[in-house]
């Protein structure tokens, strides 16, 4: 198995630490910066959720990462 096949591999039992690493590493590299067109879009995805008047909202998850 190649090092790449072996970072990839969801058979691998990761604890939490191993978890926060990778993902603070991935943000760091990837996500910098919020561009604009990121910004438009999250608040027409607030302006949408707002508009439908939910009387006692609940948690509600519709992406992953630096949302």
């Amino acid at each position: 198995m190649s090092p790449r096949a072996h970072r990839l591999d969801s058979s691998i039992d990761w604890d939490f630490c191993i978890q926060r690493s990778f993902w603070n590493a991935w943000d760091t590299q990837y996500l910098q910066t919020i561009h604009v067109e990121t910004l438009r879009r999250g608040n027409e995805v607030l302006g949408l959720i707002s508009s439908l008047n939910l009387e006692r909202p609940r948690i509600l998850e519709i992406g992953c990462g630096n949302g």
